[in-house]
């Protein structure tokens, strides 16, 4: 699999168009908040863990499949994008994490 700083950014799109950043990732956003409404839940932080882990990679998986260096940083700029990042509630998580480590000392 590549990477996205290995893409070429001379891939052939239509110019003004980009797909996934502009049709599929926005629906992507609202659509894992209506069917997976605990995703960004940090109350059991190992699973809070698990599916932020897995949601990383899918947005890396996602951004290899942009086509271009580009395309990932119009991406990166999307409000939907921002949306996202922001759904998670990682202050909370560090906080839990931060109290059962202080207790274990």
């Amino acid at each position: 699999m590549r990477s996205p700083g290995a893409m070429s950014e001379k891939v052939n799109t239509v110019p003004g168009c980009d797909f996934l950043v502009n049709s599929v990732w926005p629906e992507i956003v609202p659509g894992l908040e209506e069917k997976l409404p605990t995703l960004f839940n940090p109350g059991d932080p190992d699973t809070f863990h698990q599916k932020y882990t897995v949601s990383m990679d899918f947005v890396r998986t996602f951004e290899w499949q942009c086509g271009s260096q580009a395309s990932v940083k119009r991406l990166r700029a999307h409000p939907a994008y921002h949306s996202f990042n922001n759904k998670w509630n990682l202050p909370v998580y560090f906080q839990i994490r931060s109290t059962v480590v202080t207790r274990l000392l």
